[in-house]
């Protein structure tokens, strides 16, 4: 009779648990948009560096645990741009040093707000050093090479490529060619080789796919 009333008891916990951690990531979720809505040149842009992530991941082995954890690090991997005030976020100019330095710190911002989401702690470095750079000149810890965190190297990746492919105030969205040869010059640099060089690949093989999802996005 104990037993079952512990089982039942569990039940409930576990029960009410996933609940709770399901309604604080559609609160998260639903804030990582409300940031994107704040610029239509980024709207959608969470979602698409989700699926390039995991399309990357998938070829380079990811397990279903990992490649899940991942998509959930993207869609919430600028959130922390809540912090950072409109005036500075949209402004169409170049930044001064100070207003580029609270950009910069977004990602501690993402880090802090997302710290108590328990089933997400493992990738909180996903969302910390997404701006690390390859060559150790990224931010904000300067992290370099196999110090940074092979799920975050391909993030990396996948938000330059979104990047590259949407439009945005002061340009178009670069062509195929255009792609690759930004990928080509900043492998070894900003990108991972290994990762730059598996985009291309599949640049090359599904360009028709990834252009109408960036275009329609």
């Amino acid at each position: 009779m104990l037993q079952r009333r512990i089982s039942d008891y569990r039940k409930m916990y576990l029960k009410e648990h996933h609940t709770l951690q399901n309604s604080y990531l559609t609160a998260i979720n639903a804030l990582a948009f409300a940031i994107e809505a704040r610029d239509n040149y980024t709207r959608g842009h969470s979602e698409r560096v989700a699926m390039y992530a995991v399309w990357l991941g998938e070829r380079l082995g990811f397990g279903r645990k990992r490649l899940r954890l991942m998509q959930h690090c993207c869609r919430l991997h600028d959130v922390g741009k809540i912090g950072v005030p409109d005036k500075i976020l949209l402004k169409p100019g170049r930044l001064t040093l100070e207003e580029r330095a609270q950009v910069e710190f977004h990602p501690v911002y993402g880090a802090e707000i997302l710290g108590d989401l328990k089933f997400i702690s493992k990738g909180l470095p996903q969302i910390l050093h997404h701006h690390e750079r390859y060559d150790g000149k990224g931010y904000p810890y300067g992290l370099k090479k196999d110090r940074i965190p092979l799920d975050v190297r391909v993030i990396s990746v996948a938000d330059a490529f979104d990047a590259m492919t949407s439009d945005r105030p002061y340009r178009k969205a670069l062509t195929t060619e255009e792609v690759i040869a930004e990928f080509k010059r900043n492998s070894g640099t900003q990108f991972d080789p290994r990762i730059a060089k598996l985009l291309i690949k599949l640049i090359n093989l599904s360009n028709p796919r990834i252009t109408s999802v960036a275009k329609a996005a």
